[in-house]
């Protein structure tokens, strides 16, 4: 969605295909240059061996994805984020040809490393996937990842040649108000101990986390003295 808003302010009209699982950002809605093409979310198909399922599974997706694709008007680029990548990137390069557009891939990961947290490393779908996205992925036209070491390791093990753009929050993103952290504060710290304040008394619930406490005085949320530090590793922004 932030990929699509990005482009629309630099004035080009954008297609934007997905599963409404659901409902988009409300910039994504009113932005007069996105038109939304919704994909079918296909339910698992219990016909068969697991492994049979899965083969036609990404089969019908696969026509599902490019009967979607061929019918938007002609795109000048194609860009598709990875993963999930399988059938996508076979089928965007696929609608690439037909379209004579360019494919942009967007490496996040590896569909196949994660794929094997599941089936674990040496499974024959793991396999499969792995040869898949590698020989794939060289029929893009442009790459981008959000990391140095993803842009290494894509040369190294996939021949294949990227940009880094680093993530950064779209606009909307702001630091949260004292307000609105204490009481998140307040409700980890019913469950994670590493969010009650040091000096735990019988109404610490009420006033006090380790982060953050009320002000007897003025009745404000203030930051605790002596808090300690709180690093968040966050998922991808976009």
């Amino acid at each position: 969605q932030y990929h699509a808003l990005s482009l629309a302010r630099h004035g080009r009209n954008v297609a934007l295909l997905g599963y409404l699982r659901d409902r988009p950002h409300g910039d994504v809605l009113r932005s007069e240059r996105i038109r939304l093409v919704p994909v079918s979310d296909l339910r698992a198909l219990r016909v068969g061996p697991k492994v049979f399922q899965y083969v036609l599974k990404v089969i019908v997706q696969a026509i599902q994805l490019l009967y979607t694709m061929l019918k938007i008007e002609q795109p000048s680029y194609i860009l598709l984020q990875n993963p999930p990548g399988l059938p996508g990137i076979a089928v965007a390069w696929a609608a690439c040809l037909f379209w004579r557009s360019k494919l942009i891939i967007d490496w996040h990961n590896y569909g196949f490393t994660t794929m094997s947290l599941t089936h674990g490393r040496n499974h024959l779908l793991v396999r499969m996937a792995e040869w898949y996205e590698k020989l794939c992925g060289r029929l893009s036209d442009h790459n981008l990842c959000v990391t140095n070491a993803m842009k290494e390791d894509l040369w190294v093990n996939c021949n294949i040649r990227a940009v880094t753009l680093y993530d950064k929050p779209a606009a909307y993103f702001k630091e949260t108000p004292l307000e609105l952290q204490h009481p998140l504060f307040l409700k980890i710290a019913k469950d994670h101990e590493p969010f009650r304040p040091r000096t735990e008394s019988a109404s610490w619930s009420a006033q006090r986390s380790a982060f953050t406490e009320v002000d007897e005085k003025s009745g404000d949320v203030i930051k605790l003295r002596g808090r300690p530090a709180l690093l968040i590793s966050s998922t991808s922004w976009t």
